[in-house]
Order: C-alpha cells, then structure tokens, then sequence
C-alpha cells in the first residue's frame, strides 16, 4: 500500500482550505483505498484569523496541522512541509498543494 501526504501552506484563508479539501477529497475518491493512504498535512504559516474546526474528509486517513509561530512566506512553508515528510519513514509520496 503507498501512502501519499499532501502539503498545503496556509495563511489566514481557511475558508480556501475548506473547499480544498472537499475537492481533494472528490479526486481521491477515483482511487482504491486499499491501494492508497492519504493524509493532508497544513502548515499553518502563523495565520491570524481564527481557524474554524476542520471536517477530515472521508478518503483522507490523517489531516494534521503545522503550526508555524512566526510567519515565514509560502516557499518556507512548502520547505518546512517537505522537512517534515523527510523525517517521517513512512511516507512514499508527497504532492504539494
């Protein structure tokens, strides 16, 4: 089974995310879930405005949120992301959002 994470930056546009997410989640549905994992990792680039609470869609396994304290822009956020995936051993894939 491959397990595929998605990174999506984020700065103050949650309702963006939201619908995102829903899309993502149409696309997935194209692909068997007993062939793929996905999980959806935000990175929160030190967002002002309140985040809304978050529905995990039904073809993504984990959505996990990176907080970031001080903003840092959207290419940092997209290193930071891919940081992240290098330091977890079971990820096969990551696609950038």
């Amino acid at each position: 089974m491959k397990k595929i994470s998605i990174i999506i930056p984020i700065y103050n546009d949650w309702e963006s995310v939201i619908k995102l997410l829903a899309n993502i989640n149409i696309i997935l549905r194209e692909f068997k879930k007993d062939q793929f994992k996905f999980d959806c990792i935000l990175i929160n680039d030190a967002s002002q405005t309140e985040r809304p609470k978050l529905k995990i869609p039904e073809m993504i396994e984990r959505l996990i949120i990176v907080n970031i304290k001080k903003n840092q822009g959207h290419a940092r956020c997209i290193a930071f992301g891919i940081r992240y995936l290098s330091k977890k051993s079971d990820v096969d894939y990551g696609i950038i959002m």
